[in-house]
């Protein structure tokens, strides 16, 4: 008698799991490879982001209008917080004056929370701890990368909506590097779960825009 954990079952419900995933790709993506979405770019289905067994579905990012990033923005002065709904930003002419006006803070350094997989700043005490020990112990720009209409369930569509915000996030610190002229060195990008490869995501984009820009610090959580 097979039983539900006998390895017979695992492997009938693997190949359950690999025969949708496939069917899913080919009869409802055949049309769709990929998308573009402006100044952040086409994101299409590749190898890096498919696998047969670990992430059969082949999925493609939502929309930045769906995942709807948010900025928060404390420093030691402003602890109450800006907030900026980023996909608007971009999309409204980079006018970063109007919404950091970082008049007496602006060589300060500038860190980046970027919660995980279905967190919520609102509910995740952590994440406001964090930014208060930063900014008590260090005198910085801190912001907090809210994408939480993006990052639940289903895993994988989160994976694939990371790609999205970490594009939105290049975006915005390149274009706050220009105004703001704050040396690479001293951005500091702190992610947790998959808020982390996020992160590295951001690193490897900011690398790639010259040949001296490289983020100074890239630090990865993880529950115990």
């Amino acid at each position: 008698m097979t039983t539900l954990n006998s390895p017979t079952a695992i492997i009938t419900k693997l190949a359950i799991i690999i025969t949708a995933g496939n069917l899913f790709t080919h009869v409802w993506g055949q049309e769709v490879s990929g998308v573009c979405y402006g100044e952040l770019g086409c994101f299409n289905r590749t190898h890096d982001y498919q696998h047969a067994i670990i992430r059969p579905v082949a999925l493609l990012p939502q929309s930045p209008q769906h995942i709807n990033t948010k900025l928060s923005f404390y420093t030691r002065q402003r602890p109450e917080g800006r907030h900026l709904l980023l996909d608007q930003w971009l999309a409204g002419g980079k006018d970063l004056k109007a919404f950091v006006d970082l008049s007496t803070d602006d060589r300060k350094p500038l860190k980046f929370i970027v919660i995980g997989f279905n967190d919520n700043p609102i509910n995740q005490q952590w994440i406001n701890r964090l930014k208060n020990e930063l900014i008590i112990n260090s005198d910085c720009n801190v912001f907090i990368v809210d994408w939480s209409k993006g990052n639940g369930l289903p895993y994988h569509q989160s994976i694939e909506n990371m790609r999205v915000v970490a594009a939105q996030l290049y975006v915005f610190i390149i274009n706050l590097w220009g105004y703001l002229h704050v040396d690479f060195n001293d951005y500091h990008i702190i992610g947790y779960s998959v808020g982390a490869h996020l992160a590295g995501l951001v690193g490897k984009q900011v690398k790639s825009y010259n040949a001296s820009s490289a983020l100074g610090r890239i630090t990865g959580l993880e529950r115990n």
